[in-house]
């Protein structure tokens, strides 16, 4: 079995960080149905909060990537998704 090469693999990490967007920005209406139209705002705010750190860091990937440095998106989308986990366990469990 062949490994992925860096570009293949950048491109998958900056579809997955899409989906992270889209899923944190998803938790909105999750949270609606939950709590009427009455959200809290502190609730609301730590979603938006992973939500942003996720627009960012696929923003610098999508830049990386134009400029052909595969291995540093790479790089950069597991730091995201390591830092997003400690977000998520500080934050908001």
């Amino acid at each position: 079995m062949k490994l992925p090469t860096p570009e293949r693999s950048a491109q998958a990490g900056i579809i997955l960080l899409f989906v992270v967007i889209i899923r944190s920005l998803a938790e909105y209406f999750r949270l609606e149905h939950a709590y009427g139209y009455a959200i809290p705002r502190q609730i609301l705010s730590e979603y938006v909060g992973g939500a942003l750190i996720a627009v960012v860091a696929t923003g610098i990937c999508v830049m990386f990537f134009f400029a052909r440095r595969y291995r540093s998106v790479v790089v950069l989308v597991v730091v995201t998704i390591v830092a997003l986990l400690v977000y998520k366990v500080r934050y908001i469990l």
